[in-house]
């Protein structure tokens, strides 16, 4: 899923958790989570079982009660709807914990940079030990 996202975009994911099959996305968090991105922000997820899935990212204020996964997908909806604020508050959210973590540290940094701020070195110190080799890991 995250491989099709990455070079497909939202298309590339709805058609690969299509031929995974709803009860395999609904039993994994994660994919379940990533299953957000098949449906492009505004727009209305497909009828069925792995459209309830896909349904549009949830809006909330307490970040802190959002498992890390899920801050990752609102925040790539974030993201490419435009809102660098928002993005960059929910990947802060989802920096370790998840396997897009990695992901969400680039587009973190992304955003902040969008946003003309830089990252606090610190944010990243989970990640560092959960994957020292992630490529969007800032110099210490």
């Amino acid at each position: 899923g995250r491989a099709a996202f990455a070079t497909g975009g939202s298309a590339a994911l709805a058609a690969r958790l299509e031929s995974t099959g709803a009860d395999v996305v609904a039993a994994d968090a994660d994919l379940a989570a990533l299953a957000q991105l098949a449906v492009p922000a505004g727009a209305a997820p497909p009828e069925g079982a792995l459209g309830a899935i896909m349904k549009a990212p949830k809006v909330t204020t307490d970040l802190a009660k959002i498992p890390p996964a899920e801050a990752y997908a609102e925040g790539m909806h974030a993201r490419l709807g435009g809102d660098s604020s928002r993005a960059a508050e929910l990947f802060s959210h989802a920096l370790a914990g998840h396997a897009d973590a990695c992901r969400a540290a680039g587009e973190y940094i992304a955003a902040l940079r969008a946003l003309k701020r830089h990252a606090d070195n610190a944010a990243f110190a989970a990640l560092r030990v959960e994957n020292s080799g992630c490529v969007n890991l800032p110099p210490p």
